[in-house]
């Protein structure tokens, strides 16, 4: 996962918790097509190993940028 490596190093990822909600609110539309960030989509039989992904993995800002700690997180 080098590029969500690089995306929390440099603080660009809010909290988990969020983006998690969300994935179980598109689970129950069940889309026929999933439109995520930067132009990639993906058909519905894919969205099982996309909601596991974000559901399972952390990414999100650990209060580090840049390798310096700036502030607490806050607790999930």
């Amino acid at each position: 996962m080098p590029m969500l490596d690089l995306y929390r190093a440099a603080g660009i990822f809010a909290h988990e918790f969020p983006i998690r909600h969300v994935v179980e609110r598109i689970e129950k539309l069940n889309p026929a097509w999933i439109h995520p960030m930067h132009g990639g989509s993906f058909r519905q039989d894919m969205f099982p190993k996309y909601a596991t992904a974000l559901c399972e993995n952390e990414f999100a800002y650990p209060g580090i940028l840049l390798g310096r700690e700036i502030a607490k997180v806050a607790p999930m």
